[in-house]
């Protein structure tokens, strides 16, 4: 029996299967057959094929789920299936299992055809979690974009909360020296951020490898640090791979008090079979001389939830709680605060929302009438 025949074995299988258990048996044929057909070098077509065929189970698996448990049951407790009010079930899959299954079997077909069209047209093998994590990037992209349709009806900013548009190094050697309190920015560090969707995607981040990093961070340092006041502030994010790289640029300029930890109360993207990165680092430090800061003494990991995918404008959005907390650590009402990398504007409504005044600087068109429009 030659690869194809046992995939037209397999989906007929499927087509007879009613119940949870022969689905979710027919799911484990289809997981090992994958894992075969990578570990022996199979053709990427062939692969896509199997991928296709898991698609429909987890489809299927998906279908029998919303119909049977419809708003969920978290594995251990019980439910009820429809139809049989007398007989209490466990749902067979926890609800982080089962997401996956139930994303496919709500997505339109045309809309799998299409990932799945792009997936088999690039390196990526087609997998079930690789087409619902393409339409996720999508409806992230529908979200942004329904932002930018809305930036013709811009609210100006307040006199006290500025956005400029244009290159920090061009800009800041225009505002007013030693005229601001605090520094807080968060830098395009070597991310190269992207979308993989081929259509509608977040744009790469201008500046946003790390070559280009060290030396714009290195230009704009040198531009913004005479507009600090002595005994002034900073709080810049950063990345705890590009360290190496950035730490000795911004010693060139400031003094780095302390690294701080935020952690973000959830896993990021990487290796699967090792620790999974669940914080940021946060260098602090200060112009000249260290005043001491406002409130209590309190400890040097923070913890803010990362805003949840479907709720960000830009790639690398921080929550704006986080920013408020940082502000009010180290300024007062009525000072000054600057940020370079205004991103979506994070800085600005911090600022605002704490009786701060601002100036922010965006080379990005978009991202500046963003924050026009979340201002």
């Amino acid at each position: 029996m030659n690869e194809l025949q046992k995939l037209d074995k397999l989906k007929t299988e499927l087509a007879l299967a009613e119940t949870f258990e022969e689905i979710a048996l027919l799911d484990s044929a289809a997981e090992a057959y994958a894992t075969f057909a990578k570990r022996n070098g199979m053709a990427k077509e062939q692969q896509d094929e199997i991928g296709k065929y898991r698609i429909e189970v987890e489809a299927k698996k998906g279908e029998w789920l919303d119909a049977n448990f419809p708003h969920g049951s978290p594995e251990g407790e019980s439910g009820k299936l429809r139809g049989n009010q007398n007989e209490p079930r466990k749902m067979p899959a926890t609800k982080k299992e089962s997401a996956a299954s139930r994303a496919l079997n709500r997505m339109s077909k045309e809309a799998k055809d299409s990932i799945i069209e792009v997936l088999e047209e690039g390196e990526k093998v087609v997998t079930p979690q690789a087409v619902v994590n393409e339409f996720k990037k999508i409806e992230r992209q529908e979200k942004y974009q329904d932002n930018i349709d809305s930036f013709n009806d811009v609210t100006p900013v307040s006199k006290d909360i500025q956005i400029i548009e244009g290159d920090s190094i061009k800009v800041l050697p225009t505002l007013k020296v030693e005229s601001f309190d605090l520094l807080i920015t968060d830098p395009p560090y070597g991310m190269e951020f992207q979308s993989n969707q081929r259509e509608k995607k977040f744009d790469n981040i201008e500046n946003d490898s790390i070559e280009d990093t060290i030396s714009v961070i290195d230009g704009v340092l040198m531009a913004a640090v005479p507009l600090l006041k002595a005994g002034a502030q900073f709080y810049m994010f950063g990345s705890i791979n590009y360290l190496q790289h950035i730490k000795p640029i911004i010693e060139k300029h400031l003094t780095i008090k302390q690294i701080l930890i935020w952690d973000r109360g959830i896993i990021g993207m990487g290796d699967l079979k090792s620790y999974g990165t669940s914080y940021e680092i946060i260098y602090f430090g200060y112009k000249k001389d260290f005043n001491k800061l406002n409130g209590i003494r309190e400890r040097d990991v923070l913890q803010f939830n990362k805003l949840p995918n479907s709720n960000i404008n830009h790639p690398t959005e921080k929550p704006t709680e986080l920013i408020e907390y940082l502000v009010r650590k180290s300024s007062n009402e009525g000072d000054s605060v600057l940020d370079p990398f205004a991103g979506s504007g994070s800085t600005l409504i911090a600022a605002r929302d704490t009786n701060r005044k601002a100036v922010g600087i965006e080379l990005e068109k978009d991202y500046v009438n963003l924050i026009k429009s979340r201002l």
